[in-house]
């Protein structure tokens, strides 16, 4: 699965610096991470260490994309660049402004999610929280309105990935690679996290029904939407563009072979916005997988190890919300401090 990954990362490495240990001073980075800034503290978990400083990156790089984070995801150094603004053309003036200060840069990875259509083109079906690897993104909100609204979308191609992202995207898609991945960053006893590679619709239109979805993935064979323009804006400028992205959105009443809930075609208005960070988190695995993956022995990347058994155990069990019972906790702490303050002020008194 790894192989042609593996091949990707060996052609961006110094040949020297390829068995270096893990804390060694590393070279300036060459690959970097993208997400939206209400994801940065999900996807940042995915590290294996965080560099506080780094003299390989100027304060002027770090200084064009505030927040961003440089760290080790098993033997490789990357780049964690929240974007913080919505919409494809600050997201490319976001993904721009970084490359040329670090002109080091060579693969970018956009991190995120996605509302998903029912089924991939391979017929697999597609549930909340698996992954969505883009073999091709396209704009679907370049056109015009003609009388009675309705909205005609012009053909402006489709933005292929190139030939060292394909490989990778072959095997997953081909070779069996996308089951064992899934299986990676799932659990013992669960179905694993489903990998689907397809395209994926991206801009800033919001599309209000979902006639308007299926007529998109009739027209460019569409099986993600992105609504917000995070992947046209990076894939617009690194032509070494990796898109993962989580699945979420709303869901059917189920499948009847599994049980499990099926993703759908959503209005935005509809969405369900209590999947995202599951989402995110699971595309935030997928790609710590595919990294820390190449060395994954000496990683000791077992089955459940790249962090995607909070995210399954959490929707199998129907535990509640991301982050709830952090918050729940948090606030039993300050009631606890706040009667013992009550309590010491009492005896002072």
């Amino acid at each position: 699965m790894a192989s042609a990954f593996s091949q990707l990362l060996h052609d961006l490495r110094d040949p020297t610096d390829a068995d270096l240990p893990p804390a060694a001073a590393q070279p300036p980075p060459q690959i970097a991470l993208f997400c939206r800034s209400g994801h940065l503290e999900l996807v940042k978990t995915i590290f294996h260490e965080i560099h506080e400083t780094d003299d390989s990156i100027s304060p002027g790089a770090l200084s064009t994309a505030p927040g961003t984070i440089l760290g080790r995801i098993g033997r490789t150094t990357a780049l964690l660049s929240p974007v913080p603004d919505i919409g494809k053309t600050r997201t490319a003036k976001h993904a721009l402004d970084l490359k040329l200060s670090l002109p080091s840069i060579d693969v970018a990875i956009v991190i995120g999610c996605c509302t998903a259509a029912p089924d991939a083109e391979d017929g697999r079906q597609i549930f909340p929280v698996d992954v969505l690897l883009a073999d091709g993104v396209v704009e679907y909100d370049i056109g015009r309105l003609i009388p009675g609204g309705r909205f005609v979308r012009k053909d402006v191609g489709i933005i292929r990935p190139c030939e060292r992202v394909w490989a990778v995207l072959d095997e997953l898609r081909e070779g069996g690679g996308g089951k064992e991945l899934g299986d990676r960053i799932g659990i013992e006893g669960d179905r694993g996290v489903g990998i689907h590679v397809g395209t994926v619709a991206s801009g800033d239109r919001t599309l209000d029904n979902n006639e308007e979805r299926e007529a998109l993935r009739t027209e460019v064979s569409a099986v993600g939407l992105d609504v917000g323009g995070l992947c046209l804006g990076v894939a617009t400028v690194f032509r070494s563009c990796l898109v993962v992205l989580g699945v979420d959105g709303d869901a059917d009443e189920g499948c009847g072979d599994c049980g499990r809930r099926r993703a759908v075609w959503t209005a935005d208005g509809h969405k369900e916005k209590r999947w995202q960070p599951y989402a995110a988190l699971s595309a935030a695995c997928c790609v710590k997988a595919l990294l820390a993956g190449v060395a994954g022995e000496s990683q000791g990347l077992e089955k459940g190890a790249c962090g995607g058994d909070r995210v399954s155990q959490s929707v199998a069990q129907g535990g509640p919300a991301f982050g709830e019972d952090e918050v729940w906790f948090r606030s039993w702490r300050l009631c606890v401090a706040v009667c013992l303050v009550g309590v010491l002020l009492c005896l002072y008194v």
